[in-house]
């Protein structure tokens, strides 16, 4: 398989965890925040690794809205971990800003 293919399988992989990570959360089952830590891992790992140099600004600021929201998907599982509801929070914000970025950046 190329590359490219297995990265946009762990990326997939990893958005279904951190949704179904989620999920399970609201039921407050033990094992959700390690579903969510996982996916936030794959996510996050991908993301790194298909981050585009570029001297345009407009890319090198959504390249750091990405890294804020990859900070957000790691304090979402600490949060988890914790028992705060705070992850709520977070994980809408890191949302907010996903969705931005997939809307401006360049395809």
């Amino acid at each position: 398989m190329k590359k490219q293919t297995l990265l946009h399988i762990m990326f997939f992989v990893g958005y279904i965890c951190v949704v179904s990570g989620a999920a399970i959360q609201l039921f407050e089952l033990s094992f959700a925040p390690y579903i969510f830590s996982l996916g936030a891992a794959l996510v996050i790992i991908f993301r790194f690794l298909t981050v585009s140099p570029s001297s345009d600004l407009r890319i090198k600021r959504l390249n750091k809205m990405m890294a804020i929201s990859a900070v957000l998907l790691v304090v979402s599982a600490y949060f988890m971990f914790t028992g705060s509801n705070l992850w709520a929070l977070t994980l809408i914000i890191a949302t907010i800003f996903d969705l931005v970025i997939s809307f401006r950046f360049p395809a």
